[in-house]
């Protein structure tokens, strides 16, 4: 049986992305993140809220045969 992680669905981690890129928008910086996501759910948040992938790129502490990791940044 799949359990659902206590507030997923919620919109928890919409709203911690939306500080943390707010924060980082306030330094002047442009938001990156490296997307290591295997069911969707993050991905579709990341897109639904503006962030662009600009690449893919395999890591050494990646399992062999997993999918390469989106390379993602939000436009200011």
């Amino acid at each position: 049986m799949h359990r659902v992680a206590q507030g997923q669905g919620q919109g928890v981690g919409g709203r911690l992305l939306d500080a943390a890129t707010e924060w980082i928008r306030g330094t002047g910086r442009t938001s990156v993140l490296d997307e290591d996501d295997r069911d969707g759910v993050a991905h579709a948040v990341y897109l639904r809220k503006g962030w662009r992938i600009v690449g893919e790129a395999r890591f050494d502490w990646q399992q062999a045969g997993a999918p390469p990791v989106r390379l993602m940044v939000l436009p200011s």
